[in-house]
Order: C-alpha cells, then sequence, then structure tokens
C-alpha cells in the first residue's frame, strides 16, 4: 500500500527491509508459491516454488530456503480444544450454552540450541495470516524453559488454525497484532505443544544413545569386538 502521506516513508535502507521481510513472510505462509524479489534491475530473493511432499515438507524447504539448510528443526502438530460459553435468547430467555472450540499448532521450531538474540525469527500465523502476538511470544519461551540460555530466544514457524471468531485483529491499525478471546487457554495450548515436542526430542535422543542390552551382549561375546579378549588355544 502506498502510504497517505510521504512523510510516513522511512530511509530507502528501512523500507527495503521492510519489503524483504513482508515477502519472507508471505513465502513462508505459501511454500507452493514461487518468490522472486528484484530490486533496482537486481535479483535480492529468488525462491523456487516447494511441491514435493506434504506441508511439512515444503514448509521445510522453504524454511531452510530462507535460513540456510544446517539449520535443525523439529517437526511439531498438536490439535486441541477448549470450552467456550455463550449465551443464546430463546423465548424472551437467556440460555447459558457451552461450544467446544478446536484448535491446532502446528509447523517447525529450533531443537535446543538453535537460538537469536532477537524474536525478529519467530514467524507466527494465524489462519495462515501473519501475526503478531506478545502471548505467543511468551509461549514460546515458556515452553522452552531452561533449553534456552536467558536473554536467548526461540526460532519458530508456527502456524495456528482455529474459528476465526476467536481472534480480535482489531486492536492495532496495522491489524498486525492480534488478541485471542481465549488468551489463556490458547497461550497454555501452544506452551504445552512446545514442551511435548522438546520432550519428544530429549526422549529420542537419549534412546538412540543409550546402549541396549543386546548390544551389550554383542560386545562382550563377540571375540572381534574391541578390547575382547580371546582365550589362548593348545596347539595339537
Amino acid at each position: 500500500n502506498i502510504p497517505a502521506r510521504r512523510k510516513f516513508l522511512r530511509t530507502e535502507e528501512t523500507e527495503r527491509a521492510h519489503v524483504v521481510h513482508y515477502v519472507n513472510v508471505a513465502a513462508l505462509a505459501h511454500p507452493h508459491v514461487a518468490f522472486t524479489l528484484v530490486q533496482n534491475g537486481r535479483t535480492v530473493l529468488q525462491l523456487p516454488a516447494a511441491t514435493k511432499g506434504d506441508a511439512f515438507d515444503r514448509l521445510r524447504e522453504r524454511i531452510r530456503s530462507l535460513h540456510g539448510a544446517d539449520i535443525q528443526l523439529l517437526s511439531l502438530d498438536k490439535s486441541g480444544h477448549y470450552e467456550v460459553k455463550v449465551q443464546r435468547r430463546e423465548d424472551d430467555e437467556v440460555c447459558t450454552e457451552t461450544e467446544i472450540k478446536h484448535v491446532r499448532a502446528w509447523g517447525f521450531i529450533g531443537a535446543p540450541g538453535v537460538s537469536r538474540s532477537t524474536r525478529a525469527d519467530q514467524n507466527l500465523f494465524v489462519n495462515r495470516r501473519p501475526i503478531e502476538s506478545r502471548g505467543i511470544n511468551a509461549a514460546l519461551s515458556e515452553g522452552y524453559h531452561t533449553s534456552l540460555m536467558k536473554g536467548r530466544f526461540p526460532v519458530c514457524c508456527l502456524f495456528l488454525e482455529l474459528d476465526p471468531g476467536q481472534v480480535d485483529v482489531n486492536i492495532h491499525p496495522a491489524k498486525r497484532e492480534v488478541k485471542f478471546h481465549r488468551e489463556r487457554q490458547i497461550r497454555q495450548f501452544v506452551m504445552e505443544s512446545v514442551r511435548e515436542c522438546l520432550l519428544s526430542f530429549h526422549t529420542a535422543a537419549g534412546l538412540a544413545t543409550t546402549p541396549t542390552i543386546s548390544s551389550l551382549n554383542a560386545a562382550t561375546t563377540d571375540p572381534l569386538a574391541p578390547g575382547a579378549e580371546s582365550s589362548p588355544t593348545t596347539p595339537e
């Protein structure tokens, strides 16, 4: 959009950074779409469409195109629900009913050790729309708990899917920052989703490094195993 007045424009470098940021956000929201950004005849960003695999595969490919192939990511996918009290008028009487609202969180979070000094790489979406939410930012940090050093922030590309009527987008002129009607429940849900994802990662890592009984027995009975002593043989 063109600003109503020129005085709202910042320096050329600042405006360029804003454009790059919004192109990156749009590219993450739609990995199946190719994006090319050209500035002054020079290609600044070129992202091919991610078409292979499922939604997670396409999103992973797009994240690595933007942040590098060596970034370690953990896939997260959790569904839940919460209750909402709704008042309805029937025959001049007000009745209170309970509705079940469903919510899903999916995407990728950085593995323990993957962090940044700012929240710049925390990409949040609600129903595919990029948003900002202090509550979700706090839930991410709470989910990582001791897995993050003080002053460091987690990396994520997280999508929330829920009833649009449960989201208030009219708290900021730019419509970017949002509030949830059940802020506490959504924040708790995101925190638990992150904790469960990290717990699964730590559990899998522990199982991979813990020797099994069969491997220990094989190591002690195999005469070719390193450190195994061979019994002397008596020539006939």
